[in-house]
């Protein structure tokens, strides 16, 4: 697996992030002396991305990436709570796109279980009960996540997330402190905006999908987090992505507003075949800012 640490303009640090041949080869070297202490796992974050980066400002969506799993001569058994690891990744000015656990994706969900805490802003993943995790085993997690706070060049530890591993208890060794190395317990990634001396989006969307109903009609429904100023919004209809028509307005909106909102609307009258639907805000004083287009197919 190849890591992207050596973008510009991207803060990457973590012990130990291996390239995935180099890995298989120093595990087979080390399994005697693994195998000394404790049961040879060895719980590890591997490696770390995050793409797009740098990001637009306030908003801009993105998806972080953290390789996690045993790269350790024994197995994690998962056979009781005390064999098994778990891991928990904290998000820095940053929230989950949507703003729950469905925002989590990849390989990581078939050997884990994962939840999200909304006031600590963290996810918390723990290895799931009787799912082994043998040598050289690892899993992909993967985050959608949106900006909720603009930065700048030289802040540190900026947008971005933290992982930490929980090591089961085996894997430490019978006096609880030799046993797995800890040097790959720990791994963080953040970048910044691009764009911090204007005004942040007045708006924080979360979600915005368009979906064709039974009754021949498209359902569009949209997300925000927060609010500020906001006039209201545009539904818009296009054939091709160039030429873009309004087919339903929300004027009557809270203004300004700091926590989560639902919306939709209902096309009653949508094109046969495939069409793109998007989002256009509207500002108090005029200003606009269109969200980028979604695909939907109504047959018939």
């Amino acid at each position: 697996m190849k890591n992207r640490i050596k973008k510009p303009l991207l803060i990457v640090e973590r012990s130990c992030i291996a390239r995935p041949l180099a890995l298989f080869a120093t595990l087979w070297l080390i399994t005697f002396s693994a195998l000394a202490q404790g049961n040879g796992a060895d719980p590890a974050v591997i490696s770390v991305d995050l793409v797009p980066a740098p990001l637009a400002n306030v908003g801009s969506t993105f998806s972080i990436y953290f390789t996690i799993g045993n790269t350790g001569a024994g197995e994690i058994m998962g056979d009781s709570d005390a064999e098994r690891m778990g891991f928990y990744v904290d998000l820095k000015k940053c929230i989950p796109n949507p703003a729950n656990v469905s925002a989590v994706s990849g390989s990581i969900l078939n050997s884990f279980d994962v939840t999200y805490d909304p006031i600590l802003n963290r996810f918390n993943g723990r290895q799931k009960l009787g799912v082994k995790l043998p040598f050289a085993t690892v899993r992909r997690f993967i985050a959608s996540v949106v900006v909720t706070q603009a930065s700048n060049f030289t802040a540190i530890n900026d947008i971005g997330a933290t992982c930490t591993i929980i090591p089961n208890s085996n894997s430490l060794g019978l006096n609880g402190y030799v046993g797995q190395p800890i040097e790959d317990d720990f791994a963080k990634i953040f970048t910044h905006t691009m764009y911090t001396t204007g005004a942040p989006l007045p708006v924080s969307l979360i979600s915005f999908t368009a979906q064709a109903e039974k009754n021949q009609t498209v359902l569009v429904k949209w997300t925000t987090s927060w609010e500020k100023s906001n006039k209201g919004f545009i539904v818009e209809r296009s054939k091709d992505l160039k030429s873009f028509e309004t087919v339903g307005r929300i004027p009557e909106v809270a203004g300004t507003n700091s926590s989560t909102k639902a919306y939709q609307f209902v096309d009653q009258h949508p094109t046969r075949g495939t069409s793109y639907y998007r989002l256009k805000q509207v500002d108090l004083d005029g200003s606009t800012y269109t969200y980028k287009a979604v695909s939907v197919k109504v047959d018939g």
